[in-house]
């Protein structure tokens, strides 16, 4: 949750954090929706990629030979 709070605060400091985590990730969706294109720290780019990473691994990935056919 702390690279959420983070890359929240790193697109709007000014922004209240919300408490639970479905209205961060809503937050975090519309702030990257709505962000003004500057300059972001390194750091920002690295953490957003582990934060997407770890969403991926939670997800998984559907691999072809877990697919059923439909007919």
């Amino acid at each position: 949750m702390e690279k959420l709070d983070y890359l929240i605060k790193t697109l709007n400091s000014e922004i209240e954090i919300p408490e639970t985590e479905q209205e961060k990730k809503d937050l975090f969706r519309s702030l990257m929706n709505t962000w003004k294109v500057s300059e972001l720290p390194s750091e920002f780019y690295e953490v957003q990629d582990e934060y997407l990473q770890d969403i991926l691994n939670a997800k998984g990935i559907t691999r072809l030979e877990d697919l059923t056919e439909n007919r």
